[in-house]
């Protein structure tokens, strides 16, 4: 990806994995739900990727909204998306599209 030879695209999870660190998110999607959890992510983004952040049409955006102020209030960098917002990662800089 540093190349610009690919895009990534995804939604929801998809992009989360691209972060460095997925326990946080374990505050909206429980680590019990599966036997051996990887908290790892890919560490493409060099923070977390927070959506669904008021997302009202999202069941989950409760959770996301309250993680997300939660991680600022503890200055936790983050990434914090809207559903239909877009990150833009082009060479080293990042754009939030909003």
């Amino acid at each position: 990806m540093n190349r610009d030879a690919v895009v990534y695209a995804g939604f929801s999870a998809g992009p989360c994995v691209l972060s460095p660190d997925l326990l946080p998110l374990a505050a909206v999607d429980p680590l019990d739900t599966v036997d051996k959890p990887f908290t790892t992510g890919l560490g493409v983004l060099d923070r977390l990727f927070m959506p669904h952040v008021d997302s009202p049409d999202h069941p989950e955006t409760g959770d996301c909204t309250r993680l997300a102020a939660q991680l600022e209030t503890q200055e936790v960098p983050h990434w914090r998306l809207r559903d239909g917002d877009v990150l833009v990662r082009e060479g080293n800089r990042d754009e939030l599209l909003t």
